[in-house]
């Protein structure tokens, strides 16, 4: 079982070879949003539509 689930409870990366690679590329795709982001931000900045110091804020997986 310690194998599968951590201290905390939480199912481990390393508790399938599908499950590391899902996680994976769920962590690649998140920094490339993040990219996205950034660059539709400075954008937005550029074109007065947005404060300057305005910065992107995620909670709970929300924007």
């Amino acid at each position: 079982m310690d194998r599968v689930v951590d201290d905390e409870g939480k199912v481990r990366d390393d508790a399938s070879p599908l499950l590391r690679q899902i996680r994976q590329e769920l962590i690649q795709r998140q920094g490339q949003l993040r990219k996205q982001i950034a660059t539709i931000l400075r954008h937005a900045k550029s074109e007065g539509w947005i404060p300057g110091d305005a910065e992107p804020t995620i909670r709970g997986g929300r924007l």
